[in-house]
């Protein structure tokens, strides 16, 4: 490696101005190209649909209110206020289902009340004209009774004073009207409510929280507008759903990976600038990371949007970033160190040394992180699906700068890299040379500490197989706040429920596999509804979806229904995450026994 290095070494001295300008080149064409990268950005945190009203499609927003109390007038007027903003049919609230069910229920109950006094009338040979007025009052009341007992027994609706209202409906009284009833009763003095099996994801056990949806794709707008006037009714709104959590991953990844930039440069300039004494050497560095990222971020966008026609997880580019950071600080500050010890009257020879020295060091050090990264994306884990490829390819960009760029400014710059500072010496290297001997003495003593902690990790983690808690990693939002708020205060996960779709239903009990879900012990309330020959189970669990808990609840009902032998299937927030858990838990033992054989052969 030593002779092929001290020919590349010349080389680079040689032609050190055009290595320059060829960098500068693909920096300079790479800056339009590389701005579009976070156009291919996707803040998907799902992977999938889910969610009681769909919560996984970007055009529903769900809404999370909190007030004293949700019967009250000024709730009451907190939602008439959305209804009428985003439309009946475009939002699903406790109040609206109410509007749709009393409206309904209101020409219901007319119809059927007209065709049993007309069978009444023609069975004793009157007219409404001509019936006595006891006797037409006493077939009202018959019929209203009559249709009151059906509500009581229906499973959709109950009732609080229904036998009025129905009379009322029968005899046109304006007091009767669904608008008359909506505007001047509370919703507890409704005379048809919601059964509770019907509302108990959309109101708490203590009616202080509920939760709507508004079909509105602009997760902005409806965050913006329900920002504008909550506080006006003393209820406290927040605006979730998949949509949502991805606005706020999206602004607060974008200026998390900003500032931690923007933090990481700046301890760059200062630890460099204090080691070499010198604002020129502190500099150099960042510049050149700067066009490395540059064109690393040209290459990702090349990658993944021209040639593999796909997107980058918001994970990927700001991890890239802060790896290139380190990476590209440690390799430049080394060949910087080295250039300095070696720094001589003929500059350019002392370069070439300096690049023959540390830039083995620098290939070895190189290629090994490029193919651990390269190993790491053949293995499917969540979220870092591109990372592998992003990590490798701006390892790669990096290495290149520093075996080639950086020895050529060097050339160009000469002794002036370290001004005002042009000792050789370095200030700590003493106390590294007692730390040195002091690793050599107690090296058996250390050896044995670090093998001891490796050991006890390594139990946990194949004892305990580690979850993911996904909601924990991300930033702090309002999204973020009404996931944990609803799931506190409805005491189960009104959002992420499973949705568990079963097809040929001919012969199937649907009974059993109610209550053999029902029964799980995770499990909180399920609801069946069929359609087009298939049943359709919405399961929503006590745990926080994102959770290990619920997890481990979808993994009991997926086995149920595998014994069952039924055809199903699973979709949810759960089914994602516990395919992303399994296949972390399963890849790390394979993940670390091949960078282990990697590193030995490299």
């Amino acid at each position: 490696m030593e002779s092929n290095l001290e020919k590349f070494s010349n080389i680079v001295d040689k032609h050190h101005k055009k290595i320059i300008f060829i960098w500068i080149a693909i920096f300079l064409i790479s800056i339009p190209i590389a701005v579009h990268l976070f156009s291919i950005v996707s803040y998907n945190v799902t992977g999938s649909s889910s969610g009681s009203t769909d919560s996984g499609s970007n055009n529903l927003q769900l809404i999370v209110s909190v007030s004293n109390n949700s019967f009250s007038n000024s709730t009451k007027a907190f939602f008439e206020n959305i209804s009428n903003n985003f439309e009946y049919n475009n939002i699903t609230s406790l109040y609206s289902i109410e509007y749709n069910l009393i409206n309904s229920s209101y020409y219901s109950i007319k119809k059927n009340a007209e065709t049993a006094l007309n069978a009444a009338y023609s069975k004793y040979n009157l007219t409404p004209q001509t019936i006595p007025k006891a006797l037409n009052d006493t077939l009202i009341s018959k019929i209203a009774n009559e249709i009151k007992n059906q509500l009581n027994n229906s499973n959709v609706i109950e009732h609080n004073s229904s036998y009025e209202f129905i009379v009322g409906i029968i005899k046109g009284y304006y007091n009767s009207s669904p608008l008359y009833v909506i505007n001047n009763y509370n919703y507890t003095n409704y005379p048809i409510i919601p059964s509770n099996n019907d509302t108990v994801t959309l109101i708490n056990y203590n009616h202080t929280t509920m939760i709507s949806t508004v079909k509105n794709s602009n997760y902005s707008f409806v965050e913006t507008y329900i920002n504008k006037f909550s506080k006006d009714y003393g209820v406290t709104a927040y605006v979730t759903g998949s949509s949502g959590l991805s606005s706020n991953i999206e602004s607060e990844t974008n200026f998390g990976t900003l500032l931690a930039i923007a933090i990481g440069v700046l301890m760059v300039v200062i630890i460099t600038g204090l080691i070499f004494k010198s604002p020129i050497a502190a500099f150099v560095p960042l510049i050149i990371y700067s066009v490395d990222i540059t064109i690393a971020f040209s290459v990702f966008y090349i990658i993944y949007h021209i040639i593999l026609n796909s997107t980058v997880s918001f994970f990927d580019p700001a991890l890239a970033a802060i790896l290139m950071l380190g990476i590209s600080t440690d390799y430049l500050v080394y060949m910087l160190y080295r250039f300095k010890q070696e720094l001589k009257d003929n500059h350019r020879e002392s370069v070439k040394v300096s690049l023959r020295g540390a830039g083995a060091a620098i290939l070895v050090s190189g290629t090994t992180v490029v193919l651990a990264y390269s190993i790491l994306s053949g293995f499917n884990l969540a979220f870092l699906g591109s990372t592998g490829i992003l990590d490798s390819t701006g390892v790669i960009i990096v290495l290149l700068s520093a075996i080639t760029f950086m020895p050529a400014i060097l050339i160009s710059l000469g002794k002036k890299v370290f001004y005002p500072n042009f000792k050789n010496g370095f200030s700590f290297e003493n106390l590294f040379s007692r730390l040195a001997h002091f690793d050599y003495k107690n090296r058996y003593f250390i050896i044995s500490i670090f093998v001891i902690i490796i050991a006890i990790f390594a139990y946990f983690f194949i004892v305990y197989q580690p979850g993911l808690n996904f909601i924990g990693l991300l930033p702090n939002s309002n999204s973020k706040t009404a996931f944990y708020l609803a799931t506190n205060n409805f005491k189960f996960d009104p959002i992420d429920p499973l949705i568990i779709t079963i097809t040929n239903t001919k012969n199937l009990n649907q009974t059993a596999i109610y209550n053999s879900i029902a029964s799980i012990n995770g499990v909180k309330y399920v609801k069946l509804t069929n359609e087009n020959n298939s049943l359709q189970i919405l399961t929503y669990l006590k745990p926080l979806g994102f959770s290990t808990p619920a997890l481990n609840d979808y993994n009991n009902i997926n086995d149920y229904l595998e014994k069952s032998h039924v055809n199903y299937n699973i979709s949810g927030l759960q089914v994602f995450l516990g395919s992303a858990v399994k296949n972390m838990n399963g890849s790390v033992p394979f993940l670390i026994l091949s960078l282990g054989v990697m590193i030995f052969v490299v």
